[in-house]
């Protein structure tokens, strides 16, 4: 079982289920390095990575390029009842293939239960609780 503190590490110093950065746009180093998802999706798509300053979608929709801020919903299907929203904006944009894209997202004036609402769904998800059914009280 992951605890707040090992997410917390993962994200802020590396691991095998983090990323180095070394995939980050051109010019724009990664400030905090990323964990991993897998089940997390957002309003656009399937979120593949996340870390405490945004996350990576790949989507079939076509990306906006306006780096205006919207708002954006994080659930998993194990909590789809408990979903996290929260502000972002596209930082950069990748076509995948003829139908896919990738889209970076950056968060903005995250708040601290939003911050800590990213964290549990990031804990959730590398232990595999969003794949598992919840417990009804």
């Amino acid at each position: 079982m992951w605890g707040l503190e090992r997410i917390l590490a993962l994200m802020n110093a590396g691991d095998r289920h983090a990323g180095d950065g070394s995939d980050a746009p051109a010019g724009k180093p990664r400030r905090k390095p990323r964990v991993h998802v897998e089940m997390l999706r957002c309003d656009l798509g399937e979120v593949t990575d996340l870390s405490q300053t945004g996350m990576r979608v790949r989507t079939t929709r076509k990306p906006l390029l306006d780096s205006a801020p919207a708002e954006v919903t994080l659930k998993t299907p194990s909590h789809a009842d408990e979903p996290v929203s929260l502000t972002a904006r596209v930082v950069w944009a990748k076509r995948k293939g003829l139908t896919e894209h990738e889209i970076g997202f950056e968060f903005v004036d995250l708040t601290p239960e939003q911050a800590g609402g990213v964290m549990r769904l990031a804990r959730d998800c590398i232990n595999g609780e969003s794949l598992r059914p919840r417990k009804v009280a």
